[in-house]
């Protein structure tokens, strides 16, 4: 989401939204806040990630662990933004 727009994320084409720092530390925060055995895990977390939908979440989580497995496998350029690299070594701790 950017300026207050909704995060409408229905459908595959849809160009890629990006994630501000701050929206991916409130997304890590609700990661840590809501562990994988919570019900309605995502809907909470959707629920603390200021603008982003639940399909937003699951797919920046994605594409984060994504990039990281990419890193691993010796394309670090896969990692392109800073935040990525950032949030995606946080969500190995707590993913």
């Amino acid at each position: 989401m950017d300026e207050g727009g909704a995060d409408n994320d229905i459908g595959g084409g849809m160009a890629a939204i990006a994630w501000s720092s701050g929206e991916d530390i409130a997304l890590l925060n609700a990661l840590k806040a809501f562990p994988k055995d919570v019900v309605m895990r995502w809907d909470k977390v959707a629920a603390t990630v200021p603008g982003k939908s639940k399909a937003a979440c699951v797919k920046r989580v994605s594409d984060l662990k994504k990039g990281l497995r990419s890193s691993k496998a010796g394309g670090a350029a896969n990692l392109t933004d800073r935040n990525c690299s950032m949030v995606g070594c946080w969500l190995l701790l707590i993913y």
